[in-house]
Parts: C-alpha cells; sequence; structure tokens
C-alpha cells in the first residue's frame, strides 16, 4: 500500500509572514534582508515534505516581480555576511553594476549547450558587422534585450533584415509588452508587418510592477520584406512549457521556439539569430536539421 506523504506548509507560511514584517530601514538593506531570509529555508523548496513550494510562489504571494526575488538572492549570495559594503549605493546600482547582468546569467546557466557542434556557427561582435556577410536568409528568429534603453537595436534589425533576408523570408522577432507600440513601430521601418503570436508559458505568471498585471505571455511579432501570406500553415498559439529556471528568469524554453523554427523554414534552409545569447535558438534549429548562424556581443 503506497505511502502518502504529510506536506507541511507551515515553515513557508512562517517565511512569507517574515518578509512582509521586514522593516524598510533602506531599500538596498531591506532587499539584502529579504535574500537572507529566504536563504534560510532555500533547501525547502521542490522538497515533497515541506510542500513542493517554489522560488515563484514567493514573488505570488508576497505580490511582487520574481525578478525582484531573484535580485534579492543574487545579492545576499554575493554579500552573505553583512549589507554595509552596499549602504551608499542605490537599489539600481547594485542590481546594474555590481551584479551579472541578465544576459551574463543566462550565457552562465546555459553553458551545457554543445555550441561546439558544427552545425552552429556564434560569431562574437556586433551582429551588424559579424553577420553582415550572410544573405539569403530563410528566417531571422531572434529575442533582443526588452529594457527601453535597447529600443534602437529594433530598428537595426529591420534594416538588417531588409537588406539579408529571402524575398520570401520571414522575421520571428520575442518582444515584451511594455514598448510593444513602439517596437512595431521600429521593426515597421524597413519590414512588413504580418502577424503577432502569442508564445503562453504554461503555468508560469509574473508580476509586471509598472501595470500591475500579471503577465502569462510573450508577443512573437512576424515580419516580411514585403509578403503577408505565410509560407505554411500556421496556428498563432506557440506554447512554452514550464521548466525549472534555477531561480533564473530570463532562461528561454526550446519548447516554444520549436513550432516557430517548424512553422517559417524547411529542414536544410538558413536559421539566423542576431541576439543568440547562449544559442538556445540555434541549437534548437541545428537539431531540426536548419543551418544555424548567430552573433552574441559577449561570447
Amino acid at each position: 500500500m503506497k505511502t502518502l506523504v504529510k506536506q507541511d506548509n507551515a515553515w513557508y507560511n512562517n517565511l512569507i509572514l517574515d518578509l512582509k514584517k521586514l522593516e524598510f530601514t533602506g531599500v538596498v538593506l531591506t532587499k539584502w534582508s529579504i535574500g537572507k531570509r529566504i536563504l534560510e529555508d532555500f533547501d525547502k523548496f521542490g522538497s515533497p515534505e515541506y510542500g513542493s513550494k517554489k522560488i515563484e510562489n514567493i514573488a505570488r504571494d508576497c505580490k511582487v516581480s520574481s525578478r525582484d526575488i531573484y535580485f534579492c538572492l543574487q545579492v545576499a549570495k554575493k554579500y552573505p555576511n553583512s549589507a554595509t559594503p552596499l549602504q551608499s549605493y542605490s537599489w539600481h546600482y547594485v542590481t546594474n553594476k555590481l551584479l551579472p547582468s541578465p544576459k551574463e546569467e543566462r550565457i552562465k546557466s546555459e553553458n551545457s549547450l554543445q555550441l561546439s557542434d558544427s552545425k552552429i556557427e556564434i560569431r562574437k561582435g556586433d551582429f551588424k558587422t559579424v553577420l553582415n556577410d550572410i544573405y539569403n536568409i530563410d528566417a531571422i528568429i531572434t529575442d533582443p534585450p526588452y529594457p527601453y534603453e535597447f529600443i534602437d537595436c529594433f530598428s537595426e534589425l529591420s534594416l538588417y533584415a531588409k537588406e539579408h533576408l529571402k524575398e520570401d523570408g520571414f522575421a520571428a522577432v520575442y518582444s515584451g509588452q511594455y514598448h510593444l507600440p513602439e517596437v512595431i513601430k521600429r521593426l515597421s521601418e524597413h519590414l512588413t508587418y504580418v502577424w503577432t503570436f502569442c508564445l503562453y508559458h504554461v503555468g508560469k505568471k509574473q508580476l509586471v510592477n509598472g501595470v500591475n498585471i500579471m503577465c502569462g505571455w510573450k508577443p512573437v511579432l512576424i515580419f516580411s520584406k514585403g509578403k503577408k501570406k505565410m509560407r505554411f500553415s500556421a496556428y498563432d498559439v506557440l506554447v512554452s512549457e514550464k521548466r525549472e529556471k534555477d531561480l533564473h528568469p530570463w532562461q528561454q524554453s526550446e519548447s516554444g521556439v520549436l513550432e516557430l523554427i517548424n512553422i517559417l523554414t524547411k529542414p536544410g534552409e538558413l536559421i539566423v539569430d542576431p541576439f543568440a545569447g547562449s544559442g538556445t535558438f540555434l541549437k534548437a534549429a541545428s537539431d531540426n536539421g536548419r543551418k544555424a548562424i548567430g552573433a552574441e556581443i559577449k561570447c
């Protein structure tokens, strides 16, 4: 007879109470204290005997973003003994100057990808320079950075796609929602808007603090060099299966991009990713019989 394991969530309820009771004696100190408190129960997350709670539950129950929780943990891990070295800095400075960037963390967390595979090529440098010799591209599939400070990259991507895509090629560009109108405007400078696909995140929701909306999907913008009709019939909802991110909110899943690859290209065709990061999209393309070339400033 199967023995049922009793799940004890008392530890988790106490954790949430402690986090909510922390005094706001300074933003940086408070964030560091939150991270330290979570680390006290860190080994209990994901354990059936403790209720199988996940880090994402903290963000939901404290009504903050998962990115906030992630940074709190990173600060507490980097400065385990005291927040004193940080007391003269703003929280913006700490997260942007003293912690690894999201892209650096993503590359580190996905370094198990076998990018030495001869079918994958990632060139180091700005895509406008290092990919300038690549023409007749069947599809550009890419995930540029979302913060507004990088908005110009969408204009640059639009021009590159116009000059390097095949006449019947398409560009699929991941985007956040916050600056979506401006992103579409920038991409439309040299390309024709075709459609917006929905990349649905199974089980994953994130609070966007600026608008107080729980977001569970991501826009994938489809553009072409003038052709409106897709090469193959397509369903415009992509599904990204839930996956453990080891506290890393930027890590992309291969499951959603596999559908895009099959919608936009045939085996043997060329896919280019100008913002390759750790090469997740390129690996998925190569594993499914496509030629894959990308660029990344930090390899």
